[in-house]
């Protein structure tokens, strides 16, 4: 075999019995295995096997008999199978498929010369005109394989593409926690497809995801980007991540994780105010908003169902009121037309505009 290597000359390997990845710990001159690709032997459905092996790794054309090609394509198959087994005694290791294939500084398999062409795609069985699915299906070189999912989850497939560069396609399923409605974020995992008819399914990422997922390329590999909250999840202190992951070895791997900081407010109410037993009280802060010599006040009151809170302000007789849940009120140093600027949650800050208080889209709206 490492003769064969050093000559550059086409090896298949077979994998047996479940066993679909190498070891770790191959000797130096025969480590280029590892970059090879083969296909799994299924001694139940051997016509299958053998016109795949034929078909993409077999790419030489044989000038003998047609019982000659095939006598001769089955030991080569034994005789790869049997490289296989003394790889396996030599590692001195027991391996199974999601364990750690390649050392750090080895690149990862060989991208095929003739891809797999694969779909992914949902349905929903109850309802057909919905756009969540409570099935996903690939179809596999026109073949359809329904994965193994829960039918009363909803999920979408939020995009697909080859995410850990092994030459075949894999599927980032959305699974749409709350079917539809607002009562929780998203949460996603990966679809992986093995080989002659098999998946595998990621673990799952992300708790409660409420923004789309960014996909970036992250060291030659494509990654997925999410935010995570915890708001409206429990009633824990806030906590903002923005984590990045990739598909590795079937498995959903996070390689980066940060932690979003808080704007420093000088005097602020949080929703964590509310959780010793005060859920039906209003809580009131005041300040000098406007630096006339009188305090404005801000009253608080606790929004149970997504762990928020509501306030209002009172400025010189008038009601402001703001109906968008947020983890926290707070006031700033900085000034905006002569009112010290509010920050909402963790960076959705309020600016006096001469009439009222707005961040975007979301207006402090004066009641009559």
């Amino acid at each position: 075999m490492a003769y064969a290597l050093k000559k550059g000359k086409n090896i298949i390997p077979v994998f047996l019995n479940g066993i679909n990845s190498f070891p770790n710990d191959l000797p130096l001159d025969i480590a280029g295995i590892a970059k090879k690709n083969g296909p799994e032997y299924n001694r139940y459905y051997f016509n299958d096997f053998y016109k795949r092996l034929k078909a993409r790794f077999l790419l030489s054309k044989p000038k003998s008999h047609r019982i000659t090609r095939i006598l001769g394509s089955i030991a080569a198959v034994v005789l790869l199978a049997g490289s296989i087994f003394f790889i396996k005694q030599i590692s001195g290791n027991r391996y199974v498929a999601d364990a750690p294939v390649f050392p750090a500084d080895m690149p990862g398999q060989e991208i095929q010369d003739n891809p797999i062409r694969i779909e992914f795609y949902g349905r929903n069985s109850a309802n057909p005109d919905s756009y969540l699915s409570n099935e996903i299906y690939a179809k596999v070189d026109g073949y359809e394989y329904k994965i193994d999912l829960d039918p009363d989850e909803c999920y979408t497939v939020q995009n697909q593409q080859d995410f850990d560069n092994d030459g075949v396609k894999d599927a980032l399923i959305c699974h749409v926690q709350a079917c539809g409605g607002n009562a929780a974020g998203d949460s996603y995992f990966f679809i992986k497809y093995n080989g002659t008819g098999y998946f595998s399914i990621s673990n799952e990422f992300g708790n409660n995801v409420w923004e789309e997922p960014l996909i970036e390329n992250w060291n030659g590999q494509p990654s997925v980007v999410i935010i995570d909250t915890n708001t409206g999840f429990n009633t824990d202190s806030k906590l903002t991540l923005k984590e990045r992951y990739i598909l590795k070895q079937g498995n959903a791997v996070r390689v980066e994780s940060s932690k979003k900081q808080a704007i420093r407010a000088i005097q602020e109410i949080r929703n964590s105010d509310f959780h010793n037993g005060k859920e039906e009280e209003y809580i009131h802060m005041t300040y000098d908003l406007n630096e006339d010599g009188k305090d404005e006040s801000i009253s608080c009151h606790y929004w149970d169902r997504w762990d928020a809170l509501l306030f209002d302000i009172a400025i010189d007789g008038f009601i402001y009121e703001c109906n968008t849940g947020y983890t926290r009120i707070g006031i700033l140093e900085s000034t905006t037309n002569g009112y010290h600027d509010l920050i909402a949650g963790d960076d959705d800050i309020f600016k006096w505009d001469g009439t009222q208080y707005k961040s975007g889209e979301v207006t402090i709206n004066r009641q009559k």
